[in-house]
């Protein structure tokens, strides 16, 4: 092990050396570490060292017992290793935060146990309150002989499925299905104490899990499903409303026994009507009104414009973009036209494509070279042509600082809440 010390007292004379030119002037070390900086006055530090720690600091950890309140482990510390603390997470926590091993060593600190200093074979994890039929991760972080932690390791492991009181089951069939929306009918059985419906796109909710689980403390699939849906404990006729049309649905019904136990999630499938037909997919672009709106706080130039599919359009999309410029339509046409035409990049995208004719505004600075641009698929999910209608707003006093344009919300877009990092309930946990 080496150290090498630099002395603050010449480090000190330097700088004020450098700063004699302005005697009133004091000097701060600052130390910055990811995206947080500490500062110090150089005249009250002692002495800063660099020191080199020769190995990996890490303390290997494997799970050989799992029970809900205990399980059994086993940890080794490497050479370098002088302690190490050890928590439980939720292994889509891990999943997400492993990458970031700065944020997950903080949450280890938080709510992991106390610094040990010996190594552990078969050793009982207790303090833990875990979940039936759920995947969880023993996360360890390893301490150097400064204190300072340093490599994290893992185990993952599962608990054993809940036995359940009876055969909790739901009968779920498909009432009704029209363009925008949906009916299922659910009939639970006398196992049943509850019941929950998610709606989703087709193959996206495993997806939706793996991406949410870990910000709203989900461990397993059941609860993600219990915590979005729509919660029942009767018969009842369940319906979806402001959904696309033409595309494919999953509804997941997840049921749950009188301990609260769950039992297997069910999937009904579904494809609501589809709009359009199977010839040219076409937009028509009409200008409107251009006169004052209120935009935040202000009274601005706004240029009405109405987008209007034809009877073969099943779904559209347009913009509308400013003629010049090294930015502008003009000098990026095929570039505005391919963008215009694409599916959305992610799953349950809200709002990507439009449905129905269409009336918004724009705000638009006065005499100002635009062009609007529209384009439709049809039933088949062919595109149709781009539909291009260029424009001049007319002058007026109105102006606005801003020279682009300002496009309106047009929909409220769905959010989920997401909340902190979940905290696995545990009392304090310790190894014996």
């Amino acid at each position: 092990m080496m150290m090498k010390n630099v002395k603050v007292a010449v480090l000190a004379a330097a700088i004020c050396f450098a700063g004699t030119a302005s005697a009133q002037s004091e000097y701060r070390m600052l130390v910055k570490k990811n995206s947080e900086t500490t500062g110090y006055r150089v005249d009250r530090v002692q002495e800063v060292s660099f020191v080199e720690v020769k190995g990996e600091v890490k303390a290997e950890v494997s799970v050989s017992d799992v029970q809900l309140e205990q399980l059994t482990v086993t940890v080794q510390r490497s050479a370098a290793c002088k302690g190490f603390r050890i928590a439980v997470c939720p292994r889509t926590l891990t999943t997400s935060y492993w990458n970031y091993p700065e944020q997950f060593t903080s949450y280890i600190e938080q709510n992991g146990s106390s610094i040990l200093t010996e190594d552990f074979i078969d050793g009982k994890l207790s303090g833990i309150a875990l979940e039936s039929g759920s995947d969880y991760s023993c996360v360890t972080v390893g301490y150097d002989e400064y204190g300072v932690a340093c490599d994290l390791c893992r185990a993952d492991f599962s608990t054993p499925k809940a036995n359940l009181l009876g055969n909790p089951k739901v009968t779920s069939t498909v009432k009704k299905v029209g363009l925008y929306d949906f009916t299922i009918h659910c009939v639970p059985n006398e196992d049943v104490k509850g019941y929950a419906c998610v709606a989703g796109e087709a193959g996206t909710m495993q997806a939706q899990y793996d991406m949410y689980a870990a910000m709203f403390g989900f461990t397993n699939f059941g609860e993600m499903i219990r915590g979005w849906g729509i919660e029942e404990h009767n018969e009842k006729d369940i319906s979806w409303n402001d959904m696309n049309p033409g595309t494919d649905y999953e509804i997941f019904v997840q049921p749950w026994d009188f301990n609260d136990n769950y039992a297997d999630c069910d999937v009904v499938a579904l494809r609501t009507e589809t709009l359009g037909g199977t010839g040219e997919a076409t937009v028509s672009i009409t200008l409107g009104d251009y006169k004052l709106q209120t935009w935040g706080e202000e009274q601005l130039p706004s240029q009405f414009i109405t987008f209007t599919p034809n009877d073969q359009a099943a779904c559209y999309r347009y913009q509308v973009c400013l003629a010049d410029g090294a930015e502008g339509y003009d000098a990026l046409k095929d570039d505005y036209q391919n963008e215009l035409k694409q599916d959305p990049p992610y799953d349950n995208m809200a709002y990507w494509f439009f449905y129905e004719p269409l009336t918004t505004d724009f705000q638009i600075n006065p005499n100002t070279n635009c062009v609007a641009i529209a384009s439709a698929k049809n039933a088949d999910g062919v595109w149709g042509p781009v539909t291009e209608v260029r424009f001049t707003t007319p002058s007026s006093a109105a102006k606005s600082a801003y020279n682009g344009i300002q496009t309106r919300k047009v929909h409220q877009q769905k959010k989920f809440r997401m909340n902190q990092i979940p905290v696995l309930q545990q009392s304090k946990i310790t190894l014996k």
